[in-house]
């Protein structure tokens, strides 16, 4: 499983809700986005700020999540484009990175590397996380740290479970 920084969300064949995480450094007062299919129409546009009983709060900088229900808004299945943007307590944009969840299902080596979630291919670079995923027992995978000598150190896996 990773975590990468990415502008595209999938909708899947049954429309499931999507959770969203989202990264910004400084206070947002106003923040919108955009989620635009293939062809670069916009599919939705709303507010990504929080809401209390008095209305929207400024969101203060850290991790957030947007959360999006394709069903409402009539979006089918496919891959889409989520754009935001967003000022601060001083009127000048504030960059907001969403971020995406999920399990890697194939790489790409030719060219520039990539790894594939979904439909969606992904710079190595925007990766910020790798883990586990979900299900898997870390008991059952050992590993042994190398030092490179550069100042690095290379996991090799050393025992565990082998299929059969």
């Amino acid at each position: 499983e990773v975590v990468v920084f990415g502008k595209q969300i999938e909708v899947d064949a049954e429309r499931s809700p999507i959770e969203l995480p989202l990264r910004n450094a400084d206070t947002v007062v106003e923040a919108t986005v955009q989620i635009r299919d293939s062809n670069g129409a916009i599919r939705y546009q709303g507010s990504v700020l929080p809401v209390d009983e008095n209305g929207p709060v400024a969101m203060r900088p850290g991790d957030h999540t947007f959360e999006f229900d394709p069903k409402a808004h009539n979006l089918p299945e496919g891959v889409y484009r989520v754009e935001f943007v967003a000022k601060g307590t001083d009127g000048k944009p504030v960059t907001i990175l969403p971020m995406l969840t999920g399990i890697v299902s194939g790489a790409v080596l030719a060219g520039e590397p990539a790894v594939r979630i979904g439909a969606r291919l992904f710079k190595l670079s925007d990766i910020l996380e790798v883990r586990m995923a979900p299900g898997t027992d870390a008991s059952e995978s050992q590993t042994s740290s190398l030092e490179t000598g550069l100042g690095q150190s290379v996991v090799q896996p050393t025992g565990g479970r082998t299929a059969s």
